[in-house]
Parts: C-alpha cells; sequence; structure tokens
C-alpha cells in the first residue's frame, strides 16, 4: 500500500452546516428569553376575540375581554347610547371595575358610529349601577404636561369643550413652580355622545395628571 497521504474533498455546503446550526441555536434562545421575560411562558393562551368583544366588536370586561385588553394594548367603547346594559359588557351589576395598564398604554377608542377619538390611557374606571353603565373615567397616560395639554386639545374639540378665558398652560406652570395644588375642570361637552369632562390635577411639584370623564347616566 502507498505511503502517499490523500484526502477525500468534502461537499462545499458542509463546511456552512455548523454556523447554520449555531445560528439556530441563538436565535431560539433568544425567542425563549423574550417569552420567559414577557411572561408569555407558563400563561394561559389569549382568550378568542369572540368571547373578548360584544357581538358590534366593542370591548367587554370580563375575566377574558379585560386579558384581551392587556395583550392587545387597545380598547373599544361605544359613547351612542346611554346606560347601556352592564352584563353585555361583561361587568357587575353594580360597582366599579379597574382596568390598568400595568406600566404600558392602552390606547382607548371612543366610538360614535364610524368617528371616533383615542385617548392612550393608563387606568380606566367603568361605574355600573343597577346593571346599567353610568360612567368611565380614563387617567391618560403622557410623559408630562405637554403631552396631556395635546391631548386636552384634542377631546375639547371633539366632545366641544369650552375652554373659557383660562391660560391653562400658564395656570399649570405657575402652581408647579410654587407647589401649590390645583384641579382645572372643562365641560361637558355634547357634541359626541355622552356628556363628556376633562380635568387637569396639579400637585405642586408632582407634576399634572389628566382625566377625561364620561357620564353615560345621561
Amino acid at each position: 500500500m502507498s505511503d502517499r497521504a490523500f484526502s477525500r474533498k468534502r461537499p462545499r455546503w458542509l463546511i456552512w452546516v455548523p454556523s447554520l446550526l449555531a445560528v439556530v441555536l441563538i436565535a431560539g434562545a433568544g425567542v425563549l428569553a423574550w417569552q420567559v421575560s414577557s411572561g408569555s411562558v407558563g400563561r394561559d393562551a389569549p382568550p378568542e376575540v369572540a368571547e373578548a368583544v360584544t357581538q358590534d366588536g366593542y370591548s367587554r370586561f370580563s375575566e377574558d375581554g379585560v386579558t384581551y385588553i392587556e395583550d392587545s394594548l387597545q380598547a373599544r367603547i361605544d359613547l351612542s347610547e346611554p346606560e347601556p346594559d352592564a352584563s353585555e359588557l361583561g361587568l357587575p351589576a353594580n360597582g366599579d371595575t379597574v382596568v390598568e395598564a400595568n406600566g404600558f398604554s392602552v390606547s382607548v377608542g371612543l366610538y360614535v358610529g364610524e368617528d371616533s377619538i383615542r385617548i392612550p390611557t393608563s387606568s380606566m374606571t367603568l361605574t355600573t349601577e343597577d346593571g346599567r353603565l353610568v360612567g368611565l373615567s380614563l387617567a391618560a397616560s403622557s410623559g408630562g404636561y405637554q403631552a396631556q395639554s395635546a391631548i386636552l386639545d384634542a377631546v375639547a374639540e371633539r366632545f366641544g369643550l369650552d375652554r373659557g378665558a383660562l391660560d391653562l398652560d400658564a395656570a399649570v406652570a405657575d402652581d408647579v413652580r410654587t407647589g401649590a395644588s390645583a384641579e382645572y375642570s372643562f365641560g361637558p361637552g355634547t357634541d359626541f355622545g355622552r356628556p363628556t369632562t376633562a380635568t387637569v390635577s396639579v400637585s405642586g411639584a408632582g407634576g399634572s395628571a389628566l382625566t377625561v370623564d364620561v357620564d353615560f347616566s345621561s
């Protein structure tokens, strides 16, 4: 037998196999890490849309409905009728139902027919009495007064809120500078569905907050 060394050439594509396997493993590890950090591992599958919304496509606030809102970060609420049936919305007959955004921002769409306004919201409270929805309070999520002011402008235009002659920017700036606490309410406006009021609350150096309150009782 000859002492001459010889070798076999491997197909060129085999050279890339280890690298491809490494890429797949790294990608898989990244997906798993994201699922763990986001809490999706070990969680139940999200509810079916049909279980989380009404026949008209508006949000329900049952357990499935709230889970769907938290997962999608969106909600749809109809303002066209007074005192809607609480059970159809997945709400208890009496009491307050609070939906928290848990550090995120839920885009809450308020609808009258095809028209709507969307309000970025950190939490919402729905109040029911005698089996009817009578009130909705939205705590606007924003980084500060300038963002709140932009939301207030949109709400005032849509609902027809009377801003009066008050220079709100100057008033809020003065309250923050002096450490004063104050509330500035506008409305109710009745140009879009239900009567709606917007309130800017100032807690001195703690900054400001904007709430939008919808009255379903009239």
